[in-house]
């Protein structure tokens, strides 16, 4: 095999895994919006505001996630649809405060979690997923599941 034809094997490689990792991208865009959702209809504040955080997390686990991507593809990442944080977005929950049911948003919680976990392990099924990689989505993956698991312990 010569150099040539080894690097552009590698691209390829680089590539495929920079597809399967927008798929992980998207589900956390999507669910990030969903938390962000499902913490607008808690009514008790400390439920909220767990949600939330979790919500906020998923949102540093998408960009850091897109990052890896923009190295994958060695040019800018370019969502088909990005969520614009504000900042200021913690002023909206206090106006929409409308299901008082923790029970069953915690169960809308549990499908999201659901969604993410299966695609994390899609992706660390990819034995050609450099070590590097892999352990930033472990982390991550832990990291979420540790989150979602402090807020079943509150309720």
């Amino acid at each position: 095999m010569t150099f040539y034809s080894q690097s552009l094997t590698q691209e390829k490689l680089k590539l495929n895994i920079a597809k399967k990792m927008r798929k992980l991208a998207g589900v956390l865009n999507a669910s990030f919006n969903e938390f962000k959702e499902l913490a607008r209809r808690i009514t008790e504040r400390k439920n909220q505001y767990m949600v939330y955080g979790l919500a906020m997390e998923i949102y540093q686990y998408y960009a850091e996630i897109i990052s890896q991507i923009q190295i994958l593809e060695c040019q800018p990442f370019q969502p088909q649809k990005q969520h614009q944080f504000s900042g200021n977005e913690t002023s909206e929950y206090e106006l929409l405060n409308t299901d008082n049911d923790t029970i069953s948003i915690l169960s809308e919680c549990s499908k999201v979690e659901f969604n993410i976990y299966r695609t994390y392990k899609e992706l660390l099924k990819n034995n050609l997923i450099p070590a590097d990689q892999r352990e930033l989505l472990q982390h991550q993956l832990n990291g979420f599941l540790y989150s979602l698991e402090k807020l079943r312990m509150l309720n």
